[in-house]
């Protein structure tokens, strides 16, 4: 998803509203089953995030989630990016940090952390 596209739709799939383009193939198009993370990859910069973060934080429909973001040194660190181990591990990565995110019942809405 590009950056301009986020801030459009993010907003609206995180109040349980259709995007303005949910023709592509990502996401399950399930809008009315809010998400309980936003989870951005290693190719969104600071300042990408940063606008997409804005986006959403700036409308006052929308539900106040976690923003998952990947470490770019345990990526470094890893299997080659694109590779299937790549695929195994950020996955394991993403599903273990969120799982122990949503366990801590003082989390701070909107809050950002690492995978």
């Amino acid at each position: 998803m590009s950056v301009e596209d986020g801030i459009r739709d993010l907003p609206l799939i995180l109040s349980g509203s259709t995007p303005v383009n949910d023709k592509g193939s990502l996401g399950s198009k399930n809008y009315s089953a809010l998400p309980k993370a936003v989870v951005l990859g290693g190719g969104y910069d600071e300042e990408a995030i940063t606008r997409l973060h804005e986006a959403v934080t700036s409308s006052p429909v929308t539900v106040k989630l976690p923003w998952l973001k990947a470490d770019l040194n345990k990526t470094k660190a890893g299997p080659t990016p694109g590779s299937e181990e790549y695929c195994r591990a950020a996955a394991s990565r993403m599903k273990h940090t969120l799982g122990t995110i949503l366990e801590r019942e003082n989390l701070e809405p909107g809050g950002m952390f690492y995978w």
